[in-house]
């Protein structure tokens, strides 16, 4: 049942909640609110170099996507995931919406990895700077379709969209936890994606999926041999 006033987006909401969710989850087991401590958030699923790749734990690439080190980072994290959901799932489908925002929270961590391997990261920013790009690559493809106010809601959407962006950036620099290159990874990924799919090139989506594996594969060669990592953070 759908309620009046209230934009379609289920996946959208969804995702909220489980950012949410696992926050006060880990938040309550760990026995401290705020800032979430380095062994917290290895515990509740974050991603780094050393135990993704020394210790094979892949599933941190998409387990970190849903974890925030603050409430200032989920906070400001829920504010654009909603705003940009709201106006991208629509238009896409609950299906590839959910496609993109891992993929491309997936793609910024290994990005992540390759930029500064010594470091933990978490939270949904790369996967929600994938919507971003996304929004933007639709916006390109369907500029100049539609009635003369259509045209001019689409415009004020890409503005907001654009001063959302630069906030964000900025706020990159603020928040202690966020992590500018799984920002930029999600960006290109979720551009990348949406453009290929609203073009209908399916296979070449699938081959851009296929890319992150090689990537992951090409990291575990550069950097699990590397002595430098062994005991680098102490784990």
């Amino acid at each position: 049942m759908r309620i009046a006033g209230i934009p379609r987006a289920p996946a959208t909401y969804l995702i909220a909640v489980l950012l949410g969710g696992w926050y006060l989850l880990c938040a309550w087991e760990g026995s401290g609110w705020g800032v979430l401590s380095d062994a917290r958030l290895l515990a509740c699923g974050a991603s780094g170099a050393v135990p993704v790749i020394q210790e094979g734990e892949w599933w941190r690439l998409g387990s970190a996507v849903v974890l925030h080190g603050s409430l200032l980072h989920l906070f400001v994290n829920l504010i654009s995931l909603l705003y940009i959901g709201i106006l991208l799932e629509p238009r896409l489908g609950s299906v590839k919406v959910v496609a993109i925002f891992w993929g491309a929270g997936m793609a910024g961590f290994l990005l992540s990895i390759g930029v500064h391997p010594f470091s933990l990261s978490s939270g949904a920013s790369g996967a929600i700077f994938g919507w971003i790009g996304a929004y933007g690559a639709l916006a390109l493809w369907r500029r100049g379709e539609g009635r003369a106010g259509a045209e001019r809601l689409r415009r004020k959407e890409e503005i907001e969209v654009g001063l959302l962006t630069v906030l964000n950036l900025l706020g990159g620099l603020w928040v202690k936890e966020a992590d500018l290159s799984a920002h930029l990874g999600g960006l290109l990924y979720g551009f990348v994606s949406a453009w290929l799919l609203v073009r209908g090139r399916r296979g070449a989506w699938i081959l851009l999926n296929f890319g992150l594996v090689v990537l992951g594969a090409w990291l575990i060669v550069e950097l699990w041999p590397s002595r430098y990592l062994s005991g680098a953070l102490g784990w």
